[in-house]
């Protein structure tokens, strides 16, 4: 009975020491985030954002969920503060590079809504990004394009390549004669474009594995030889998809996608954007700027690349609602994420802070070797994917936050994403 007062005791004190630190450091953080307030159209007031990142070439704003309307709206307002602040003119996303080709191409040429709207409304983009909030980032870029010479227009590419068929078909539209002058060329890529002719997908055989890649290593080598960029990237792309679809691991095929997209940005910027200081907009796990246990995400490679020249900004939040996919049920359900239980997690940390919007810089605070230690006492934050998982464990993970982001965006209260 003694020992389980003391058991008890000590756990009483524990938790009000735990909480005595934690209103220290709370008082702390105060002084240095910057509260982003709503303005009366609900817009957010982001100029403090603005002035840090306007000088950057390369800005990585990460999403915890994909399915949080606040993150689609600031990510929206912040690029277009970049875009008429910081001469931002490329605005990479997480989705397929071949599809939102023709997304792009609207952007930049055609006048009427209708088009925009039923292109979006088709397989141009993900579907997670076929909302309300994303939409009205195209229907904003389109206007302001209209406004511009074509050599200052913005332009929204896509930097996956997870679409195989698709990738072939743009393929076959931009090789001379739709690739019929080479037999095998023309019958790889036909071949390509119906792997999912049965409603599942279809392996290749290895007589077919080695026919394919003969064909790739052509056309990749007729676009060099063209010095035909477009082109050149293309065929890439198509080389990059084909090896993720014959990739049996799970693992292996993360891994390849952001070592792939990373790839994929560094020299799109470079070759058809002709360094233009661009956005990436892409979920916090691919932002982040260092590796994490097996994973080495997309932004580990472009920190390398761009170092300081690159700020990479994590959008994180309380509780609240989000859209998301659920196993079983048929699309995207609205699904309420209360607050973690974790008493040690950034998100329950920040969630005490006085604002219920927040901006802090981590450069701010470099200096403070306490609110830097008590910040990596508190480093499990949470990560949602496309998918819901019931299950706390599977959402939420310990990550050094001060060396994966150079600053965060942190809403106390969230809501889904709504279907476009």
């Amino acid at each position: 009975m003694k020992v389980y007062i003391l058991i008890i005791c000590f756990s009483i004190i524990g938790c009000k020491l735990f909480a005595q630190e934690k209103h220290v450091i709370v008082d702390s953080l105060n002084k240095y985030i910057k509260p982003v307030a709503t303005n009366e159209d609900q817009s957010f007031d982001i100029s403090a954002l603005i002035n840090v990142l306007k000088n950057k070439h390369i800005v990585s704003l990460g999403e915890a969920t994909h399915g949080t309307k606040e993150f689609y709206d600031a990510k929206t307002q912040i690029i277009k503060g970049l875009i008429t602040n910081g001469n931002f003119k490329t605005i990479f996303i997480e989705s397929d590079y071949s599809s939102l080709i023709y997304l792009n191409e609207i952007l930049q040429n055609d006048s009427k809504d209708t088009a925009l709207s039923k292109r979006f409304g088709q397989k141009g983009i993900y579907s997670i990004y076929k909302t309300k909030e994303v939409f009205n980032l195209f229907y904003d870029v389109r206007a302001y394009n209209h406004t511009q010479q074509k050599e200052n227009q913005v332009a929204i590419i896509g930097i996956d390549m997870q679409d195989l068929v698709m990738i072939s078909k743009r393929v076959l539209y931009e090789i001379p004669d739709s690739g019929k002058n080479d037999t095998n060329v023309y019958h790889t890529l036909i071949g390509m474009t119906r792997i999912f002719a049965t409603g599942e997908l279809k392996y290749f055989t290895k007589k077919e594995n080695i026919r394919n890649l003969e064909a790739i290593a052509k056309l990749k080598e007729n676009a060099s030889i063209k010095e035909d960029k477009k082109l050149i990237f293309l065929t890439r792309q198509l080389e990059q998809s084909y090896e993720m679809m014959n990739t049996k691991s799970d693992e292996k095929r993360r891994s390849l996608r952001d070592t792939y997209m990373a790839e994929n940005v560094i020299w799109l910027n470079k070759n058809l954007r002709q360094n233009a200081n661009a956005v990436i907009w892409a979920h916090n796990g691919h932002t982040s700027n260092i590796s994490s246990f097996n994973r080495v995400p997309m932004g580990f490679y472009l920190k390398q690349e761009f170092k300081d020249n690159l700020y990479s900004l994590g959008l994180l939040f309380g509780e609240g609602k989000v859209r998301l996919l659920e196993t079983g049920k048929d699309g995207y359900q609205e699904r309420y994420i209360t607050p973690s239980v974790n008493l040690r997690s950034f998100e329950n940390l920040l969630a005490s802070l006085k604002a219920p919007i927040i901006f802090l810089n981590f450069q701010d605070i470099l200096s403070n070797d306490f609110i830097k230690k008590e910040i990596e006492n508190n480093s499990f934050i949470r990560s949602i994917g496309t998918h819901f998982l019931a299950d706390e464990k599977n959402t939420v993970g310990r990550e050094p936050i001060l060396l994966c982001f150079d600053g965060i965006l942190f809403f106390k209260q969230s809501s889904s994403s709504k279907v476009f």
